[in-house]
């Protein structure tokens, strides 16, 4: 079954979560993959599941390289990969094209002895144990308040409780992501875009919170980066160690666009009391980490910078995947090295810790109103879902995600309707149906961006309720008046 044939009728969720897999050339035909990758995504874990009793190596998986981004949205160096990853495939034809002097079943062997495809090893550096008594205080050196555990009331009350002011809550969404900066440039467009006192982010919303932290003179900045992105800069099909793909191209995308003077202006802000806070995993503990990513900032070191950046590839690094992200922290004059990986795993979109968002809680969410952007819909369309493996993978992470997203929303909106805090909510319409040809698709996610600045602009860019799970394409109702200006 064709990749391109799944993603036509029965993946209609766009987000990197599963368009990566139903749709990104380089994985087209690659059946050895489907069953390790069913394993990596459905179970969250990075370990892989190998077929079994077959006697016959499956050959090796054609490169397809991904196609720059078009028009105006393609730089030099977009297409100065894709020329070195035409002459790899060229000289793969020409080693294909030699004759194979290895019988299959030895090929087959040697291939299960060296790990299959890897990029040089075969097993992942040796980690150094810890207690869980070691983690739980475990410190960043040299930044206080860098982080705290998400799931914690205590910590986040420390670190955030007297802020108060407009928050905005961005949600994983992956490339979907375009409709938030659409939403968020056309809000700034009309003049009713206020400057939020706390950002957070998740996953793809990571990437976007940096420059929608620092307001409405980055709207050009945010587009540009967010455009830019293609397969190309996601991922590179290798598989490593701890991974079936390698996002050393995504390390490089945020090396390039994260600099030291934009830490510097996040720095500022932070200092004026502002705050930006992006979500990772912690998989050795098991639980989310909310990272102060102004304070982080504010340190002004290169090892800040460094921090900074790994922060935001572990927030999306999606577990089997994407390689997880080790971070360095520090607990009773010991060095540790923790295992972070996408937010989402734990939550698509943060505003407070659980406990807070439930019924009965007795603690007072700390902001003057809350809004939350869903980069995405909130419900899965009728589909007849594919007979195949990725079909049934992809519509089962489809049917995930959105649902978590919607039930996020809606303890968000009980809650804050019980502090008596306006509550205002924007996602992507059910009846947006823009074709997209695959991941990172230049069309579809610039069509996307207009729906979204098409949004802001309107009389009623969100709604002040979850709309019901029936209603398919749920009709903009006027939200609750915020303490700042996005409603006005």
């Amino acid at each position: 079954m064709r990749a391109s044939a799944v993603t036509s009728h029965s993946i209609e969720t766009r987000s990197v979560e599963t368009r990566s897999i139903a749709s990104a050339p380089a994985l087209r035909g690659d059946r050895r993959r489907l069953p390790m990758l069913a394993g990596a995504l459905a179970l969250g874990l990075a370990a892989t599941l190998l077929p079994t009793g077959s006697v016959e190596a499956a050959p090796r998986p054609r490169l397809v390289c991904p196609a720059p981004p078009l028009g105006p949205f393609a730089t030099p160096a977009d297409h100065a990969r894709a020329a070195a990853c035409a002459r790899q495939a060229a000289r793969a034809r020409r080693a294909r094209a030699k004759p194979q002097a290895v019988p299959p079943a030895a090929a087959a062997a040697t291939a299960a002895a060296a790990g299959h495809e890897t990029t040089g090893k075969t097993h992942a550096p040796a980690r150094e144990s810890f207690t869980v008594s070691e983690q739980t205080v475990a410190t960043i050196p040299g930044i206080v308040d860098a982080r705290f555990w998400a799931d914690s009331e205590t910590d986040y009350l420390r670190v955030l409780g007297g802020t108060g002011g407009d928050w905005l809550a961005l949600s994983a969404g992956g490339e979907d992501s375009a409709f938030g900066a659409g939403l968020l440039t056309g809000l700034s467009a009309s003049g009713r875009r206020p400057d939020y006192r706390v950002v957070t982010g998740v996953s793809s919303g990571a990437l976007l919170a940096p420059f929608v932290f620092l307001g409405q003179s980055r709207d050009a900045e945010m587009r540009e980066s967010l455009m830019s992105l293609s397969a190309a800069e996601v991922f590179e099909d290798r598989r490593t160690p701890e991974s079936l793909l390698d996002t050393w191209p995504l390390r490089d995308f945020i090396a390039r666009r994260i600099t030291p003077a934009l830490l510097a202006d996040i720095a500022a802000e932070h200092r004026r009391g502002r705050r930006l806070v992006v979500i990772t995993t912690n998989i050795d503990a098991a639980r989310p980490v909310a990272w102060n990513m102004g304070a982080i900032a504010a340190a002004g070191t290169e090892a800040s910078v460094k921090l900074f950046r790994d922060i935001l590839a572990a927030s999306s690094a999606i577990p089997g995947l994407f390689p997880p992200v080790m971070i360095e922290s520090e607990s009773g004059g010991r060095r540790l090295h923790e295992m972070h990986v996408d937010g989402g795993l734990a939550a698509t979109i943060y505003a407070a810790p659980d406990s807070m968002l439930l019924a009965g809680a007795a603690g007072r969410l700390p902001m003057d109103s809350l809004t939350i952007l869903v980069n995405g819909k909130l419900r899965s369309a009728f589909g007849v879902t594919d007979r195949s493996l990725i079909g049934v993978l992809g519509r089962s992470l489809s049917i995930g995600v959105k649902r978590a997203s919607r039930s996020a929303s809606v303890l968000a909106a009980a809650a804050t309707k019980r502090n008596g805090i306006p509550f205002n909510l924007a996602f992507v319409d059910q009846g947006f149906d823009h074709p997209s040809r695959g991941m990172f698709d230049a069309a579809y996610m610039k069509a996307l961006f207009q729906t979204g600045v098409d949004r802001g602009k309107s009389a009623s860019p969100f709604v002040s309720e979850v709309p019901d799970a029936e209603e398919a394409a749920p009709a903009a109702r006027p939200a609750a008046e915020t303490h700042g200006t996005a409603t006005r």
